[in-house]
């Protein structure tokens, strides 16, 4: 049995505070961190190849 050994880089990129700011937040209320946000998001896109988007969403 083989076990895949995950390999973790560091990524920068810029972002408004403010969203990170209120992202932090609601990461944090709900017990996780936001690297583990960005990662369950980047982890969705490269299965599903795809971005999913509510028109109704504030654009910023």
């Amino acid at each position: 049995m083989s076990v895949a050994i995950s390999q973790k880089i560091n990524v920068n990129f810029r972002i408004e505070k403010a969203i990170k700011e209120e992202a932090s937040k609601i990461a944090n209320e709900m017990r996780i961190n936001l690297t583990s946000v960005v990662n369950m998001f980047l982890k969705k896109f490269v299965r599903e190849k795809k971005i999913e988007m509510n028109l109704n969403d504030e654009i910023y």
